[in-house]
């Protein structure tokens, strides 16, 4: 707030002329004399008081000449003292006017009330005011009625206190107001410092400004507001270096923004940086990927490493710095001692010669096992390797393992080697009837696990088979009487266990009818239904002359979906058969009927619970084959339903519990047959908190019910919001670079999945 001296000072001058850091002259200001006196109602006049002074309406008044100008004139000197001139006063001073403004009172703007938490504001004046009411309150009495000038002094000084509460918030917004008419409130935003991969990009969302930076904690604005020769203008979309203190403003003509530094993020980002060198520098060519750690690594180089991990307050960031320096702690613990591993191939008697694999770490050696028998012990020249088995194994039963050695002997890993037997197999062949056939089909016994086809020398694709009958697409393979064609069996491994020919016999004659159709029920059914027999392949449906698509189908029953072309009870339809080259079979007249609209009901519908619930459930009876939601009368997504039973998602629909939500059935004929209010519930639960020693590393504390994530706020500022373990009821929350005093105001903040808060405690601070 404006705080006028009327150009009354003193000043202490000191004779420390030597010592060039010390103070020369402390100056001492007057009070306001009257600048705060108040003179009713919810705000004041601008009136001057006798004896000088004056309200602070009057103290910005043109009818005051001094109090602007400060003691000696100095401060309106460099301010210019004006509300017309932009360029009056010095921009410097007038920054740092406006820095002081923002920072002691608020932004000048909004509701004018001040900034949380700012020495100046509406709420921090106000609760000053009673701090000091309560501490001077036995004092006032007992001083009252000591003087005893009067039996209503208490009372009027109380009464006082609330005249003066209710005209503070017209005493901040008034001198908001008159700081940025006078050009000492700032009236640009503050540049924001946004992660951008590895680095940071810097936000301006002032329209026609230019953004400064420095990277030595300097101001960008310089001498006499001009731009610092150590600033630099910044250019949209670049990337700058997360690890360096960024100092920022915004800049328009005459006109300096908010300053603003990430240096708390610098700092951790720094830390992060040398941990991970620090990390990385441990093992081979920095390559944590190696496996492997250098020869300088030591136990010295481990805790250099492991201290600057513990600086890093990013939890998830330090946890794989961890994981990673707990490695090479491992592979130190290691060092000298051998270890490796051997792994081995199905070994298929009378079809492999070697055993083969692959091996890794300290193996030099190979050895076999047969039956408990050691056999000879190989040189491991690499992996993969290959053992000479061949006549060695001679029967699936055989107890087969390969064992790998260090280079002194000692066995490091023995493998049981899968000794499985020479695969057989047979196939047999249907004729395939040119025209009419588009599979090549038989059976297979024994071990086959692929087919393929070759026709005139080229043989197709290798299918897998899984189940004894088969078939193989042929209908565009197989294309003349006179193709050589045959069929392969392979095994798992693509040995081959059997070939045959396959007989190409003529085109037979095809027959076909369809033997039953339903009537299509309009309104009611989807699908035109009905049963067939003999060679039909194909089905189309005709409308009004207008044929649709033939569709497959696979005897004795079929369906053909109609609900959208067969509309009306004067639609003449009918349905065709075809055989498998497209040869009409049979030819039906579909019967056209008025759908009946059957009762349904939506029986029961269990209790819905926001922040915890996925899905609506309930059950229906009779004629119901969709539902939908409405919310507050407002339709969403309708579902099909079966099998009585109603699963509806509307995790992301009902958030509110005060809303009014349903369910609409709807059966077969498209008619609403039921609706059924959904009872909603919100989530519940709660959260209990130790006291934090401080210190230590985690606020603890155990979570119930419906508690997802939880959130510190320290000294009303939020931090993190983090997930609680999926299982178990204790939580932690670190906190060590958080709470710093025991003075510090902190709470923790449960949320359910939804964000939506369910309880917040304070933490007692030891």
């Amino acid at each position: 707030m404006f705080i006028d001296t009327e150009q009354e000072v003193d000043a202490v001058v000191s004779n420390d002329i030597l010592n060039g850091n010390g103070i020369k002259m402390k100056f001492n200001i007057n009070d306001t004399d009257g600048a705060f006196y108040n003179n009713g109602g919810t705000g004041t006049t601008s009136s001057a008081l006798s004896g000088g002074g004056g309200t602070y309406r009057y103290k910005w008044s043109i009818l005051d000449l001094n109090s602007k100008l400060g003691a000696g004139s100095l401060f309106g000197s460099f301010s210019g003292n004006s509300t017309t001139v932009p360029t009056a006063g010095n921009l410097e001073f007038k920054t740092l006017v406006k820095d002081q403004v923002l920072k002691q009172i608020g932004p000048a703007s909004g509701d004018f009330a001040g900034a949380d938490g700012a020495p100046l504001s509406v709420a921090n004046v106000r609760q000053l005011i009673l701090d000091n009411q309560k501490e001077l309150d036995a004092a006032y009495k007992l001083d009252a009625a000591f003087m005893g000038a009067r039996t209503t002094i208490y009372k009027d000084w109380l009464a006082t206190q609330v005249k003066v509460q209710a005209q503070v918030p017209d005493r901040v917004k008034y001198n908001l107001e008159m700081w940025t008419k006078y050009g000492m409130a700032h009236t640009l935003q503050n540049v924001s410092i946004i992660p951008s991969g590895s680095g940071v990009v810097l936000n301006n969302p002032n329209a026609n400004t230019d953004v400064y930076y420095t990277t030595d904690g300097t101001d960008p604005m310089g001498a006499d507001g001009v731009v610092s020769s150590k600033a630099t203008k910044y250019t949209a979309g670049t990337v700058l270096d997360k690890k360096v203190k960024l100092t920022v403003r915004a800049f328009a003509t005459n006109n300096w923004g908010p300053m603003i530094d990430n240096g708390l993020a610098a700092e951790q980002a720094q830390k992060e940086d040398t941990a991970t060198k620090a990390v990385q520098a441990l093992f081979t060519n920095d390559n944590i990927a190696s496996g492997t750690i250098k020869k300088e690594t030591d136990q010295a180089t481990i805790d250099a490493a492991q201290k600057a991990v513990d600086a890093v307050a990013d939890l998830a960031t330090r946890s794989v710095l961890q994981n990673n320096l707990n490695t090479a702690k491992e592979l130190l613990a290691n060092r000298g001692k051998t270890s490796g591993a051997i792994t081995t191939n199905d070994f298929i008697i009378g079809t492999d010669s070697y055993i083969k694999g692959t091996y890794t770490g300290d193996v030099t050696k190979i050895g076999l096992e047969v039956n408990n028998t050691p056999q000879q012990i190989i040189n491991a020249t690499g992996s993969p390797y290959q053992y000479y088995a061949k006549g060695k194994i001679n029967a699936p039963t055989d107890q087969v393992n390969i064992i790998g050695y260090d280079k002194d002997g000692n066995e490091l890993q023995k493998t049981k080697v899968n000794v499985q037997k020479p695969t057989a197999g047979q196939i047999t062949l249907n004729p395939f009837y040119l025209g009419k056939d588009n599979y090549v089909t038989g059976q297979f016994s024994g071990d086959v696990a692929k087919i393929s086809l070759t026709v005139n020398d080229a043989e197709s694709t290798k299918i897998t088979v899984t189940t004894t009958n088969f078939q193989y697409y042929a209908n565009k393979l197989i294309r003349n009487m006179t193709d050589k064609v045959k069929l392969t069996a392979y095994d798992i491994n693509g040995k081959i266990l059997a070939t045959q020919p396959v007989i190409i016999a003529k085109e037979a004659a095809t027959v076909g009818a369809i033997t039953s159709l339903a009537p299509f029920k309009i309104g009611k059914d989807n699908y035109v239904t009905g049963q067939f027999s003999g060679d039909i392949a194909k089905i189309s449906m005709t409308v009004n002359n207008a044929e649709g698509t033939k569709i497959t189908v696979s005897a004795p029953d079929f369906k053909y979906y109609a609900n959208n072309v067969i509309r009306n009870l004067s639609d003449t339809a009918k349905l065709t058969a075809y055989d498998n080259v497209g040869k009409v079979l049979d030819t039906k007249t579909i019967t056209v009927l008025n759908g009946i609209s059957l009762p349904g009901s939506i029986d029961t519908i269990a209790p819905f619970k926001i922040g915890k619930d996925n899905y609506i459930t309930g059950t229906f009876t009779g004629d119901i084959v969709k539902v939908e939601l409405q919310i507050n009368k407002a339709p969403q997504q309708r579902i099909n339903v079966k099998d009585y039973i109603i699963k509806y998602y509307a995790k992301t629909n009902i958030t509110n519990t005060n809303d009014v939500i349903e369910l609409v059935g709807y059966n077969t004929a498209g008619d609403v047959v039921s609706t059924k209010a959904v009872p909603v519930t919100s989530a519940n639960g709660g959260v209990t908190v130790n006291p934090y020693v401080l210190g230590d590393g985690y606020v603890k504390g155990q979570f119930t019910s419906d508690v997802a994530r939880i959130s510190l706020t320290v000294n009303n500022a939020k931090k993190t919001t983090i997930s609680v373990p999926p299982t178990g009821s204790d939580f932690q929350y670190y906190a060590k670079p958080l709470i710093k005093n025991r003075t510090d105001t902190v709470s923790l903040t449960a949320y359910d999945s939804l964000g939506g808060e369910i309880q917040t405690v304070s933490v007692p601070i030891l």
